[in-house]
């Protein structure tokens, strides 16, 4: 799951932003055809059940041993289910600038995209709590760079978004004669993270608006 978190970090230039979507829709439609292959092997046990009941029922003895054995499934599973299910549903919420639309969900770019190559990305996914480090964020975003990509850390900060664990990363890279800064605000739910990535292409011209922008970040 760190692996994860850290993956954003580094997926949010440019062309990475549509990369991102794809494996997300790609990982939405695996999900849906897991639970289409367990709602059919749910079926064939239930379809052999009913086959196999009449049987059953001729025998009188058993039949109390059948109906012990569902109640005790159906209380194990309402033991057992919330424990797989709980899961925090706080979402985080962004104030776009104003020079931003949204190029699809969560993804907002300049105006006069992709000249300006500018762009912020906001998600809420689930997660642990676990806060990663100046380091692996770093090596994270090496990766997914050109080897000569020189790398600044310029801001690690913990603090408190709506009573929540929150860190806040702002780093600056070159790479192929271009500046980046990217500042990431990352807050951490109960079993959600919710994040919202500013990069900024070139120098000064979107600094205050996502000073601001981030500022007025919440989570509930």
């Amino acid at each position: 799951m760190k692996k994860k978190i850290l993956s954003a970090f580094a997926a949010v230039v440019l062309g990475f932003t549509i990369t991102a979507c794809g494996e997300k829709d790609a990982a939405e439609n695996a999900a849906d055809t897991q639970i289409a292959e367990i709602i059919t092997q749910e079926s064939a046990r239930a379809g052999e059940t009913a086959e196999k009941k009449p049987i059953e029922e001729t025998t009188p003895e058993k039949e109390p041993e059948t109906e012990t054995a569902a109640e005790t499934a159906a209380e194990t599973a309402a033991e057992t289910e919330p424990e797989e299910t709980i899961v925090g549903t706080a979402q985080i919420h962004v104030q776009i600038p104003k020079g931003f639309t949204e190029l699809a969900e969560g993804i907002y770019v300049t105006e006069s995209y992709p000249e300006d190559g500018s762009n912020i990305i906001v998600m809420t996914t689930t997660g642990t709590s676990d806060i990663p480090s100046q380091e692996a964020l770093k090596e994270e975003l090496a990766a997914g760079l050109s080897e000569d990509a020189k790398i600044t850390m310029e801001e690690y900060e913990q603090y408190k978004v709506s009573d929540y664990n929150a860190l806040r990363v702002k780093m600056k890279y070159v790479t192929k004669e271009m500046q980046f800064t990217q500042t990431q605000c990352m807050v951490f739910g109960d079993g959600v993270i919710g994040t919202a990535t500013y990069t900024q292409q070139g120098e000064g011209t979107w600094d205050e608006a996502f000073k601001e922008s981030a500022a007025a970040i919440s989570f509930e």
